[in-house]
């Protein structure tokens, strides 16, 4: 989602003017903001000095400020957007906290890129930035029309990109590079899961679990845990990036519910009768681990 383009309100803490103008700024589904820097042409050596600078920038933006960017914009093509609203679609369907925003991805976009950028780029990518390349070829037809094609040309595509698996449904899927595969929830999963989970990922299960099958709103969680709609919101963010992050131990890269997105933006969750069970098994084998220590 295109959150501003040609960004140039900033300053300093002092007060004073800094005369930087960001391509783009995009909103990605993991709640991560998106700098891009677009060149016409081959990119100068500099180009990631200047990426670089913006992602720092927009790192300091509160939800509030990425929302105001936004509506701003959207105000330009005479399409008026509430403020509060747009920060409940990013807050709820993006999964954007604080934290999601302090650490954008940069990508830079330009015919060529010199050896300085490319050099530079991949000592960025080894030490855990996320940082691409993109290059771009325009064309022109006979007829005056004109259509432009875009290929990643960092980080390098590998062969695992190009290998077509075999999927248990019966159906082939290709798995790209890094991209993590799913794994089924399992009970040592859910146990897990007990043992770490925050409390709107601990009474969201509880009230699917004792459900037998119906829905559950967010509203159903906060009022039996006790949470405001903020925590509600950040802790399913934590639940996120906790699955995520490989130090919790966790095969699986989902929350074990389904969401079903209703009219207005509300979410209803809902959890298979397998992993019910599972999340009942698990809660009481967390139970009796407590009694014993």
């Amino acid at each position: 989602m295109v959150i501003a383009s040609e960004v140039g309100t900033w300053q300093s803490s002092a007060g004073t003017s800094v005369k930087d103008r960001l391509d783009v700024l995009a909103l990605g589904p993991d709640g991560r903001l998106i700098v891009a820097e677009l060149k016409r042409g081959h990119a100068p050596h500099t180009v990631h000095m200047q990426a670089l600078n913006y992602a720092a920038m927009v790192a300091a933006l509160s939800v509030e400020q990425v929302a105001q960017l936004y509506v701003s914009r959207q105000k330009t093509f005479g399409v008026t957007v509430e403020i509060e609203a747009f920060i409940d679609t990013m807050e709820t369907q993006y999964l954007v906290t604080s934290a999601t925003l302090k650490n954008p991805r940069v990508v830079m976009i330009a015919s060529s890129f010199p050896p300085a950028v490319t050099s530079t780029t991949v000592w960025l990518k080894e030490r855990g930035v996320d940082v691409s390349l993109i290059k771009f070829v325009p064309y022109e037809f006979p007829d005056g029309s004109h259509a432009v094609s875009f290929s990643r040309f960092f980080p390098i595509p590998t062969l695992e990109e190009f290998r077509i698996t075999f999927d248990s449904g019966g159906t082939q899927v290709a798995q790209p590079d890094s991209v993590m595969v799913s794994v089924a929830w399992d009970l040592p999963a859910m146990r897990n899961l007990v043992a770490l989970g925050n409390p709107t990922t601990l009474a969201l299960l509880d009230l699917l679990a004792a459900a037998d099958g119906e829905s559950v709103s967010a509203a159903d969680v906060m009022e039996s845990a006790g949470l405001t709609t903020g925590q509600f919101r950040g802790q399913l963010a934590g639940l996120t990036m906790m699955l995520k992050n490989q130090k919790y131990g966790f095969a699986q890269i989902a929350a074990p519910w389904d969401i079903t997105w209703l009219p207005g933006g509300f979410a209803s969750y809902s959890l298979s009768p397998e992993l019910a069970e599972l999340w009942k098994a698990a809660r009481v084998a967390g139970q009796s681990a407590g009694d014993a220590s």
